[in-house]
């Protein structure tokens, strides 16, 4: 009876993502980062800003007397925040982060990967969070 690693498996998934990383070339990583982007990036962005209407609605119009603010408007105002305060809330880069996919270690791409993932989970559940923590504040208002 053979007994299923899951470590052996998961290396070799990660040697297999390297693999098709690296044959895709230049314009197939620049392809898959777009596609990345629209199925991801984009849920998460409207995800975010639907919770800023809410948040919005809760607190800022009852609190400051401002008009009510829809998902477009709220999506533009995150990208603005961000956009001006962006780099300031990322944390520092560590030297070394220049090189090259191929150039990096197998510890430092599985690093990289780790990041990404977090980044994404991150992206999704923060807004709940928040979600959460203004409802039960509003509760209290």
């Amino acid at each position: 009876m053979q007994v299923w690693n899951s470590r052996r498996t998961r290396y070799l998934f990660e040697d297999i993502t390297d693999g098709f990383l690296v044959g895709l070339g230049f314009l197939g990583a620049l392809a898959l980062l777009v596609l990345a982007i629209l199925i991801l990036g984009i849920p998460i962005m409207i995800l975010q800003g639907w919770v800023l209407t809410l948040l919005w609605g809760w607190f800022a119009v009852p609190l400051f007397g401002l008009p009510p603010l829809s998902l477009a408007p709220a999506i533009g105002l995150m990208v603005l925040v961000r956009f001006f305060l962006g780099d300031y809330l990322r944390p520092m880069r560590k030297s070394g982060s220049e090189q090259s996919w191929n150039e990096l270690s197998w510890h430092e791409k599985r690093e990289k990967k780790r990041e990404i993932v977090t980044g994404i989970v991150v992206g999704i559940c923060l807004p709940f969070v928040f979600l959460l923590t203004g409802y039960i504040i509003h509760l209290f208002m």
